[in-house]
Parts: C-alpha cells; sequence; structure tokens
C-alpha cells in the first residue's frame, strides 16, 4: 500500500535503516542532508507552533481553546501533513478514514504541495521513476 500511495518502494527505506542499525551506514553523508531538506515557510512555522499549543491545551482539557488553535494551524498550513493528519485524532476524526483520503485527494488535485515524493535523496542509486 505505501508505494501505491507514495510511488516509492518502501523496501529501499526499510534496507537504508537495516544498514544503519547494523553497520551504522547512512544514505548520504550527514553534511548532505540539509540540501535534501525544504525549509519550513514562517507561515509553516506558525502553524506547527499553534497546533503545538493546541495539543496541549486539548490534553489539559481546554477544547474550546485547542480548537481555536487548531482552526489557526490548518488556515496557515492548509496542506502541512503534520498540521493537518497529526490533528485528526486530537479533533475526533479518523486519520485513517475517509476524512483523510479526502484530503489526499484534495492534496494530489492541488499538486501535492509541499512536499516531493522520490526527491533527489531517495533517489540516490535508484530508479524510482
Amino acid at each position: 500500500m505505501f508505494k501505491a500511495f507514495t510511488g516509492i518502494d518502501s523496501e529501499i527505506h526499510h534496507n537504508q535503516l537495516r544498514a544503519w542499525v547494523k553497520n551504522g551506514d547512512l544514505p548520504l553523508p550527514s553534511g548532505d542532508v540539509g540540501e535534501h531538506l525544504r525549509r519550513s515557510s514562517p507561515d509553516e512555522q506558525s502553524a506547527r507552533l499553534h497546533r503545538r499549543v493546541a495539543a496541549w491545551l486539548h490534553r489539559n482539557g481546554n477544547d474550546d481553546a485547542a480548537a481555536r488553535h487548531f482552526d489557526m494551524a490548518q488556515s496557515l498550513a492548509p496542506w502541512d501533513w503534520t498540521v493537518h493528519r497529526g490533528s485528526m485524532p486530537l479533533t475526533g476524526k479518523d486519520p485513517f478514514g475517509q476524512e483523510f483520503f479526502d484530503y489526499v485527494k484534495a492534496w494530489n488535485e492541488a499538486g501535492g504541495p509541499g512536499y516531493t515524493w522520490g526527491n533527489a535523496a531517495l533517489r540516490r542509486g535508484l530508479d524510482l521513476g
């Protein structure tokens, strides 16, 4: 299912993880990792902060205030999976249910903003098509 969803064979990551655990081998030199990361915008950073505040408020029984912060987080970064999907179980939504798949459909229709499947770090020496 992972490959159908992302276009990436999960065995690639499993093999990289095994090599790291068994031998300390990294898929990229640590100095090269930064060039493959997408930097968060100020709105995305603010959205993640609002999500953290919302999660804390929710866990401490202040659901009304939490809802306002969850809403603010999603308005600041509507395509951020950490904000959107990560908030689902805290707001009574199933992160594996229809609302998630509706979000994925809308995200794909918007061109998959914010994430790139099969980026250069993952393609290193591999044909991910």
